[in-house]
């Protein structure tokens, strides 16, 4: 058999990259609109000074309640009113003091002494997170009025004698 040329109908192209060659148009990304922006992101608010206490190493409540003044090589900083909302108020008014582990957290032998193993209801005089709540208070009047505390964070803290 005799061989014959075949001819092509196109002629060859010179080489291209493939998707020059294809005619598949590339992906295009979904355009996001200007006004869904992402709503998750929450605002940053500035840390200020306690009104309280310095942060100078020293727990408040171990120089309030035992008079020791020994300056802690770690100490936590607590927002006296604490809650969702209350947090961003102590934090904006400088209602925040810095304990010690042992007054902030305690232990697991049930330390009656740590703020966060108070109950809320057990209104003892050694409540610890009630002493914070009245010296935070004390320390709000200070520069403001007790009707301005009373509507911000809808509490007084204070006992009927220093009321009057």
């Amino acid at each position: 058999m005799k061989r014959t040329e075949l001819k092509r109908k196109t002629p060859l192209k010179t080489k291209t990259p493939l998707r020059a060659r294809t005619n598949l148009k590339p992906k295009s990304m979904p355009k996001q609109s200007k006004s869904h922006k992402c709503k998750s992101k929450k605002k940053r608010v500035k840390k200020t000074q306690s009104i309280m206490h310095e942060k100078d190493g020293t727990c408040y409540l171990c120089m309030l309640l035992h008079s020791n003044y020994a300056v802690y090589s770690y100490t936590e900083e607590h927002h006296i009113f604490f809650g969702t909302s209350k947090r961003r108020l102590s934090e904006q008014y400088g209602l925040k003091v810095h304990l010690c582990t042992y007054h902030h957290r305690g232990n697991i032998n049930g330390n009656k002494e740590a703020v966060h193993n108070n109950n809320k209801n057990n209104y003892k005089e050694n409540n610890s997170n009630l002493l914070l709540r009245a010296a935070g208070q004390r320390a709000f009047e200070r520069t403001h009025t007790r009707q301005e505390f009373i509507e911000i964070f809808q509490e007084n803290n204070l006992k009927q004698e220093e009321i009057a």
